[in-house]
């Protein structure tokens, strides 16, 4: 049997074929069918994956022209194998497969029998027997080479065998196939087996091939049977779940889009009509006649009209995340557009609305190719019988308007991304035609009102009433706003949506109306509104301001085509516009709302008072004065934006902005404030100013004139002091200007200390009391003697008790629990002490110098009022003591007489502090340098490193005995200033260490006597009794060594006992 099956096989093949180009010589075609027949042979008797493999295997080095001569003997066994009704494992039908792939993907298919059993055969292996157009339980792997298997052979077979598939008998089995594949793409998992189920419907469709208009009209009228099936399946792969990936929706779409418009092409369906009309389908039997769908002018319109409902359904991805897919989308509506423009008529609405929605698209590819498609579809105008673009587009547009406030209310953030989208696309689209819309009073009232319903700000956020300032200006360069950190950035919040994207969409949208239309028109308009009710105050700003700044042609959306004509001319009326919304937005009754329920009425003129009862008294909460907070940000946010759009032309308008923009950026709200700063690095951007403080330089006239004209009129400016708290917050970060105020401080606390001497006020006080003492001694002695004379009947006892305050009247004069008022030149003073401590990390040793030096003046001027001065010094000491560790010595030496000048004010309070932080500098330092100055010349005596050594040693003991240090903490001290004993040591040196010695002896002689005899012991001390042990110092007594001479003098001076 096998035998006869050789033979048949080698006869059918022996022949070389008709349609091959290029004949193979018989020696070589005899040497491989020598090499393949026994393996062949095998594998007919035992189906096993070795043999498949061994058939595989032999494939590999033989010429391309042998295999397709060979073509039908080798797939005659992977056949066989199929053939069988025994199961086999997947892995061998998977390489079987494969196998048959391989062979297919060399040769080319002529015969329809072969054609059409590997058809049949690759469907039936994967499709369910009892479920029509299902798939059996497969694994992946075999369903996918199944499918593979599929789109070889169509791919590579004859054209002959596309004609037979796409005949009318051919419906059944290509049907079959069509639904499995479907199946497939529908409810597998496996994104890989979807994407090839559908790739292998586009290479079973021909939609991609190079056929004549015969052959494509044949090819629709095949698969217009199957459209329903193909179009809502794969709608809902396109619809369905996220989480199957960006390529299964690119695939799907793109599917969807070439077998519709294959059998929905305009042109294709006239051939197709006038085709039926001549040769009509009546030869076929009944139930191939029943599957043939005739594309007349009825199934048409019917099939257009149902499509509303897919297209409708597909729309809706314009807004998916990926572009990818949102490029797919473009390319799906462009082919539409081209080839159905007709049959889909009722679907062109929807399809204008998936382009319009994404001609403002993030990415610019997308974008483009959206209004590429648009322009190319309004150049044709849409046909004959239908109506121009721009009025479709229009009345689109105010359906869109009508429907916008519930769209934004009801929809979830991605669609109410796509709704606004959707309207920004449409205006760009229209481009100048939309003053047609704008010029109609319904219209625009219509589009204004929709915009400021969207547009709503949520005012609930406590935060925008409570968050309070901090100092701006900190090296206030001119930046541009979108650099600076978000932390300064006050954020827009939106009742009816929380996306930025939808945000940036719909100030595209104001944006785009402001360079389109007319400008005048429109800010009259919305100021109407913005005047009509206080509750559509901050939407009609919000809009305005995005409205200039699309006038002048700034942040329009790059898909838009700028035309520099009409940039200019709009420049020129914008100008006039800013003008007058500078004025308006500075008015008294706009610009000074109450922003806090500690607002001060004085602080308000009588028109703001009076808006003021009408904003709060109904409504005084939260949300009353976050609105105003919120509408002052407005009005600073657009000062800002005329800035950008007018550049150097705003110079003239500093005289009007300036000072305000300065008065609330001294505001304590912090949205206030922050918005204020940025406005004026907007200024200055658009100014060309180098900085905040360049600006203010230049413009010092315009602050001097506004600041000196409120000042005259001071009941009603009384925000004036704000102006120069900024003024002076700013210049605080400028070295500078730093050094210019703080000298002017300086004086000032010195001034204080001289006409408040507090210290000698103790003193003075001290003698005061013993003065009095002794007058009342004297009142005692008088009175006694008073009594005494008295008592002897020599004078008359005088009652007294009318003369004497009664006790109530004393609990009037003096009430202990009440504290008394500080004076004001206290005040001043701790205002200047608080100011400094900034200042002492200054990068200017100068500037570090005169703050220490105003800190110890400050001290003084404070010594009889420690509750206010040891808070101050708590407060400083951070970065006090790290001037210990300067890199100037100056300033450690500055620092050194501070720190004695504190201990004489406050005593005990920083002696731990003292003791902790300063103290082991100081022993580094001092231990440090001995080893330095030990027999150094004169030269020496004039360097900063031995003035710093003597000013430590002068002043170290009258610390020590005012903060009473004592214990290991003095013991520590002692023995790093008793190395300066040394004679080798400069003599002013030594002179200064025997002075401190006798500050030491009074602090602690026992320790003092011990570290001395133990440097250099002057006498040999004795027990006096033979019970003592002698005791031993470090040094043998009467011995001599560079300390002795100077531990002499000290013995004689302290102990008087050498």
């Amino acid at each position: 049997m096998i035998i006869a099956v050789t033979a048949n096989v080698r006869g059918a093949n022996h022949p070389i074929k008709a349609g091959n180009s290029l004949a193979c010589p018989n020696a070589e075609r005899k040497k491989a069918f020598d090499k393949i027949r026994p393996l062949c042979v095998q594998l007919t008797k035992e189906h096993t994956r070795v043999n498949v493999q061994a058939v595989n295997t032999a494939l590999t080095n033989v010429d391309r022209t042998v295999i397709q001569d060979l073509q039908e003997y080798l797939l005659f066994p992977f056949r066989l194998i199929l053939k069988q009704d025994k199961k086999y494992p997947d892995e061998l039908y998977v390489d079987v497969f494969t196998s048959i792939e391989k062979v297919l993907s060399q040769t080319r298919v002529s015969q329809w029998e072969m054609f059409q059993d590997i058809f049949n055969t690759c469907c039936l292996t994967i499709s369910s027997p009892a479920e029509v157009g299902k798939v059996k339980p497969l694994s992946e792997e075999l369903k996918t080479v199944i499918v593979q298997t599929l789109m070889v052979l169509v791919r590579k077979s004859e054209y002959s065998m596309i004609q037979s598939l796409y005949a009318p008998r051919s419906l059944p089995f290509l049907g079959h196939a069509v639904s499995i594949l479907l199946n497939l793409a529908e409810k597998e998992k496996s994104r890989a087996l979807k994407n090839k189920a559908m790739e292998c419907l586009i290479e079973i469709s021909q939609v991609d091939g190079k056929y004549c208009s015969k052959v494509k009209t044949m090819l629709g009228d095949t698969f217009a049977s199957f459209l329903p099936g193909v179009s809502i399946t794969l709608c809902q792969v396109i619809t369905g779940d996220s989480k199957q990936g960006q390529t299964v929706i690119i695939t799907a779409l793109k599917t969807w889009a070439s077998i519709v418009t294959m059998v929905m092409d305009d042109k294709l369906i006239e051939e197709a009509q006038i085709r039926n009309r001549i040769n009509p389908n009546s030869k076929l039997d009944g139930k191939l006649q029943n599957l043939i769908v005739k594309r007349n002018k009825e199934w048409v319109e019917l099939t257009g009209s149902k499509f509303t409902v897919l297209v409708k359904q597909i729309a809706k991805v314009k807004s998916h995340s990926s572009w990818k897919v949102r490029q797919a989308m473009v390319e799906w509506a462009a082919r539409l557009l081209e080839h159905c423009s007709k049959s889909l008529k009722d679907c062109i609405p929807t399809i204008l609305e998936v382009l319009v929605g994404l001609i403002g698209d993030e990415y610019s590819h997308v974008a483009l190719y959206s209004r590429k498609v648009l322009e190319s579809f309004s150049s044709s105008h849409l046909g004959h019988e239908c109506r121009p673009l721009v009025e479709m587009l229009e009345e689109n547009l105010h359906q869109l308007t009508v429907s916008l406030p519930r769209l934004i209310r009801s929809s979830d953030e991605s669609q109410k991304l796509g709704t606004a989208s959707l309207l920004s696309g449409y205006i760009a689209l229209l481009g100048p035609n939309v003053n047609s819309l704008l010029r109609s009073s319904s219209h625009l009232k219509r589009l204004s009102l929709s915009l400021i319903q969207v547009l709503e700000l949520d005012c609930s956020d406590v935060k925008i009433v409570e968050e309070r300032t901090h100092l701006i200006g900190h090296g206030a360069s001119a930046f541009n706003s979108k650099e600076i950190p978000d932390i300064l950035q006050p954020k827009k919040y939106f009742r009816h949506f929380h996306d930025k994207k939808i945000y940036h969409e719909f100030r595209n949208v104001c944006r785009l109306l402001g360079y389109y239309g007319d400008i005048n028109l429109l800010t009259d308009h919305f100021l109407d509104i913005f005047h009509d009710t206080i509750l559509h105050k901050m939407q009609a700003t919000l809009i305005i301001n995005e409205m200039v700044m699309g006038a002048a042609g700034h942040g329009v959306h790059r898909g838009i085509t700028k035309k520099k004509d009409r940039e200019v001319q709009h420049k020129i009326t914008v100008l006039e516009e800013i003008k007058m919304l500078i004025e308006e937005y500075f008015s008294p009754i706009n610009f000074h709302l109450i922003t806090s329920a500690s607002h001060d009425s004085a602080m308000s003129t009588p028109e703001t008072r009076l808006l003021a009862i009408n904003l709060v008294s109904h409504d005084n909460t939260v949300n009353s004065f976050n609105r105003n907070i919120i509408q002052i940000c407005l009005y600073l946010e657009g000062i800002g934006y005329f800035a950008k759009v007018l550049g150097k032309r705003f110079c003239p308008f500093l005289i009007q902005t300036l000072y305000p923009l300065l008065e609330k950026l001294g505001d304590d709200t912090a949205f206030i404030s922050s918005t204020a700063y940025l406005s004026l690095c907007d200024i200055c951007s658009a100014c060309s100013y180098g900085s905040i403080d360049e600006l203010l330089k230049q413009n010092a006239d315009y602050l001097v004139n506004a600041f000196s004209i409120r000042l005259r009129h001071f009941d009603q400016n009384k925000q004036s002091p704000l102006v120069l708290k900024v003024l002076s917050s700013l210049d605080d970060f400028y070295d500078d200007q730093a050094a210019l105020f703080m000298g002017v401080l300086n004086e000032l606390v010195k001034a204080v200390s001289r006409w408040f001497p507090c210290l000698k006020c103790k003193v003075e006080e001290t003698q005061v009391d013993k003065t009095n003492r002794c007058v009342s001694l004297m009142d005692d002695l008088l009175e006694y003697c008073k009594t005494l004379r008295v008592s002897e009947g020599q004078e008359e006892e005088v009652d007294e008790s009318h003369d004497q305050p009664s006790h109530d009247e004393e609990e009037d004069i003096t009430d202990p629990d009440k504290k008394p008022p500080l004076p004001k030149h206290v005040v001043v003073v701790k205002e200047v002490m608080a100011r400094s401590k900034h200042l002492l990390s200054s990068k200017s040793p100068r500037l570090r110098l005169l703050v220490l030096d105003t800190i110890g003046y400050s001290c003084q001027a404070l010594s009889s009022h420690t509750d206010e001065l040891l808070p101050l010094i708590h407060e400083l000491w951070p970065s006090y003591r790290q001037r210990f560790i300067d890199e100037e010595k100056l300033v450690i030496r500055r620092a050194l007489e501070t720190l004695v000048i504190m201990s004489e004010c406050t005593g005990d309070f920083i002696k731990r502090r003292t003791v902790t932080d300063v103290f082991p500098k100081l022993i580094h330092f001092l231990d440090k340098q001995a080893q330095i100055s030990v027999q150094t010349g004169t030269a020496y005596l004039h360097t900063v490193a031995y003035k710093l050594q003597h000013s430590i040693l002068t002043n170290i003991g009258v610390i020590c005995d005012k903060l009473t240090v004592g214990g290991n903490d003095l013991e520590e001290m002692m023995c790093t200033c008793s190395r300066y004993l040394s004679a080798r040591q400069p003599h002013t040196l030594q002179q200064v260490s025997i002075s401190l010695c006798r500050i030491f002896y009074k602090l602690d002689p026992d320790r003092l006597w011990l570290l001395l005899c133990d440097m250099a012991c002057p006498v040999e001390y004795i027990p006096p009794s033979p019970c003592l042990k002698n005791v031993k110092f470090m040094t043998q007594p009467l011995s001599r060594n560079e300390y002795t001479d100077n531990v002499k003098i000290v013995f004689v001076t302290l102990y008087d006992n050498t």
